[in-house]
């Protein structure tokens, strides 16, 4: 479903999406978790809010809780081709989970295997005043991810091979599993001071998007560094995007914020907000029109 795709593409930047570095040889969990490495560089908050960034790839052991929510409503009218009476429907669908990871193996920069906990997952849907609970297979699971050749294996913690539903899900929102984390590529050495746009982050989130719900490509976005704040960079983002599915084209405007680590740059928190509108795909003859709001969040902590 595309707003489960679109939802992981914007809030879990921060989990273990991460591109593999070919030359680099995988590192296996010892007996012992080895101590995380230092910061590449000292990061510093200069005189008037200008920051400088650090690097810390991640490294076996390292364990962090990811808590996600997504809110979206919205109320859709379509008249049939034909005529006759037009249809409404209000909806408002709720997301919301807690996951907690530890890295197993990785590579370079990126993390080529994950163990993944679920301890908390529910999806709630209103339909015209009705509300329907979905079960998840996911919550008090544990799952090994492996990313291998090309490809994202999902496996029980006793080896066997994870329920279709559940890998899928897993596999959906650890598609970057085994690639760096784009934001962590991307994020300029350079000192920002506030207000200065930053292309590289733009090239970053769409590279996620890409990955995650390439089906919504994005058309407009721009990040600024907008302050510090304590021991963190906080910037302001927007986006737009199209969905083209027959019989419906479905555009976000979304702003929002994106809260990075001084010392590592590994994101701590990522909100966005914003309307949607719907309406007839092109050559669609039924009349199709809706609006509605998505919110979308996400919190991440080093355990």
């Amino acid at each position: 479903m595309h707003r489960i795709a679109l939802a992981f593409a914007l809030v879990a930047v921060a989990a273990c999406d991460q591109r593999s570095s070919p030359p680099a040889p995988a590192r296996t969990a010892p007996p012992v978790p080895a101590p995380a490495p230092a910061a590449a560089a000292a990061p510093a908050a200069a005189p008037g809010g200008a920051a400088t960034f650090g690097h810390r790839a991640p490294a076996v052991g390292d364990r962090a809780e990811e808590k996600t929510a997504m809110v979206m409503t919205m109320t859709m009218g379509v008249t049939p081709a034909e005529g006759g009476a037009a249809q409404e429907q209000a909806m408002e669908l709720r997301e919301d989970e807690t996951r907690l990871e530890e890295v197993l193996a990785t590579s370079g920069d990126a993390v080529t295997r994950l163990k993944v906990t679920y301890a908390a997952r529910t999806e709630t849907t209103k339909e015209d005043g009705k509300e329907t609970a979905r079960p998840s297979p996911l919550p008090g699971k544990t799952f090994v991810v492996e990313a291998r050749d090309g490809r994202i294996t999902v496996t029980t913690e006793a080896g066997k091979p994870a329920p279709v539903a559940a890998a899928r899900h897993v596999q959906e929102s650890l598609a970057l599993l085994g690639k760096p984390d784009p934001i962590l590529t991307h994020m300029p050495r350079r000192p920002l001071v506030p207000g200065a746009p930053v292309p590289e982050l733009v090239a970053a989130i769409k590279e996620e998007i890409a990955a995650k719900a390439k089906e919504m490509p994005v058309e407009r976005a721009t990040v600024t560094f907008a302050r510090v704040a304590g021991d963190e960079g906080v910037f302001e983002i927007t986006l737009e995007l199209v969905k083209l599915e027959k019989p419906t084209r479905l555009a976000l405007s979304l702003a929002g914020e994106l809260r990075v680590k001084l010392a590592t740059s590994a994101i701590t928190a990522f909100t966005l907000k914003g309307p949607l509108q719907v309406a007839a795909a092109p050559g669609e003859k039924a009349k199709i029109t809706g609006s509605g709001r998505i919110e979308l969040q996400t919190a991440r902590r080093p355990l």
